[in-house]
C-alpha cells in the first residue's frame, strides 16, 4: 500500500509543476544541506526567512545557522527588500507589504549559490468558527478538533493547520485542499496526538497556502519527515531552485479558540 502511495505521489509532482525540484537526502551521507524556511504572512508577523544547515540523521535537532547570506523579497509590483540578520540563521523585514494576490520571489545568495523560489498569496478564507467532537470508550474520552469553514467555489484553495494544546504545539502535519469540497462548506476534524480533556484551552491556526507549499507540506507527512515545520531529515517536495530544502510560502492566516467543556 506505501509502494502505491508514493508512486501517486511522484506522478502528482510530475504532472503538476515543471519547476518543483524533490530534493534527494541521503541520510548516511555526513555533506551538510542548506536548509531555507520563508513566510511572507498577511498579519503582524514580519517576513521571515530562516537558514540553516541540514544534519545527520543520527545527530540531535541543533542546526547550524547560516548568517552569511543576502536575502532578498521581491513581488510583481516591483517593491523589493533586502532583509537583515536579526538573530542567529533568522532574516526579517516589516518592509514586505502583504496583499493577498500578490506574488512575491524569494532569492538568498550564501557559499556562492544563488536559490530562488515563488510563491502568490491565496485570497483570505474566513474561518467561520472552532468546534469538537468527542467519543468515549472503556472510561477514555478522545477528542477531534473542527475547523468550520466556507471553501470559495472555482477556486484552488491549500490550508494548513496548527494545533495547540494550552498553548502546546501538535507536532502533526496538517494540511488540506479542496479537490472534494470546492464551493462547500468544510468540517474536517484535526486529529492530535496529544491529549485532552475538560477544561483545555485549544487554538487552531488556519492557513491559505498556495498549491506548491501544500505539496511540500503533504510529502513532508507522508514521507517520515521529522515533526512539525523541521524541513529535514526527509525527502519533501521544494518549491524552491537551486539545490535546496524547505519552502517559501506566501500565505494568510487566520485563528480561533475553543476551551473543551
Amino acid at each position: 500500500m506505501k509502494t502505491i502511495k508514493y508512486i501517486v505521489l511522484f506522478l502528482t509532482v510530475v504532472i503538476t509543476s515543471s519547476c518543483e525540484k524533490v530534493i534527494d537526502v541521503d541520510l548516511n551521507d555526513s555533506d551538510q544541506q542548506l536548509v531555507i524556511e520563508g513566510v511572507v504572512q498577511d498579519d503582524v508577523h514580519p517576513a521571515t526567512v530562516k537558514i540553516t544547515r541540514s544534519l545527520n540523521f543520527s545527530q540531535a535537532n541543533n542546526f547550524p545557522s547560516v548568517n552569511d547570506a543576502t536575502v532578498i523579497i521581491s513581488d510583481d509590483a516591483g517593491n523589493t527588500d533586502t532583509l537583515p540578520l536579526v538573530s542567529p540563521g533568522v532574516y526579517q523585514s516589516d518592509s514586505v507589504l502583504p496583499l493577498s494576490g500578490r506574488t512575491y520571489y524569494l532569492t538568498v545568495q550564501t557559499g556562492g549559490k544563488l536559490y530562488t523560489s515563488k510563491s502568490q498569496m491565496p485570497f483570505l478564507v474566513e474561518f467561520d468558527s472552532l468546534g469538537m467532537d468527542s467519543l468515549s470508550f472503556a472510561g477514555a474520552t478522545n477528542y477531534s478538533i473542527i475547523p468550520y469553514h466556507y471553501d470559495p467555489a472555482g477556486v484552488k484553495n491549500c490550508y494548513r493547520y496548527k494545533l495547540f494544546v494550552n498553548g502546546q504545539a501538535d507536532k502533526n502535519i496538517l494540511v488540506d485542499n479542496d479537490d472534494y469540497t470546492d464551493g462547500k462548506n468544510v468540517s474536517r476534524p484535526l486529529f492530535t496526538d496529544q491529549e485532552m480533556e475538560p477544561g483545555d484551552n485549544i487554538t487552531v491556526e488556519m492557513f491559505n497556502i498556495d498549491a506548491a507549499v501544500y505539496l511540500y507540506y503533504f510529502s513532508l507527512s507522508q514521507s517520515g519527515a521529522g515533526p512539525d515545520e523541521s524541513a529535514t531529515p526527509a525527502n519533501p517536495v521544494s518549491n524552491i531552485n537551486g539545490g535546496s530544502l524547505g519552502y517559501f510560502s506566501a500565505q494568510t492566516k487566520k485563528t480561533k479558540s475553543i476551551i473543551i467543556p
